[in-house]
């Protein structure tokens, strides 16, 4: 019995902490951020950050991808893209650049000034070097 509670205890626990590491592009001079602000970088009220305009890339879908929009924005992914929609159809922002991999999305951040996006925490690695990993506080 004490080794099925163990079992659930870690897959269940697995399942729900996904995890996720937010990157700048190496120009942005800060190292970390708080979660206030990334939420507001991530929802569009801020277009500034660190001395640089904010271009956004997203993981397109997967348990980081939701795990880092519920953590983090309390929303879900659907939710996000209908709310930048409506920014974009009335000029008040540019969406988030869509991705379907940790990979494309450090090399976006990591050729495009301002840039900040999230990649799997267990990419953190392959980005090491090419793009900064902010603290998220």
């Amino acid at each position: 019995m004490n080794k099925l509670l163990v079992i659930i205890f870690f897959l269940w626990g697995g399942l729900a902490h996904a995890g996720y590491a937010v990157i700048a592009n190496n120009g942005i001079s800060a190292s970390s951020i708080s979660k206030t602000d990334l939420k507001n970088v991530f929802n569009g009220d801020i277009q500034s950050f660190s001395g640089a305009n904010v271009v956004l890339a997203v993981l397109d879908s997967g348990p980081d991808s939701e795990a880092f929009f519920d953590q983090v924005l309390g929303t879900k992914l659907q939710v996000f893209e209908r709310a930048w929609l409506e920014k974009a159809l009335t000029g008040k922002g540019t969406a988030p650049k869509k991705k379907s991999s940790s990979a494309e999305v450090i090399n976006f951040v990591s050729s495009t000034p301002g840039a900040i996006g999230f990649i799997s925490d267990s990419d953190t690695g392959a980005a090491s070097g090419k793009v900064k990993i902010l603290t998220v506080n």
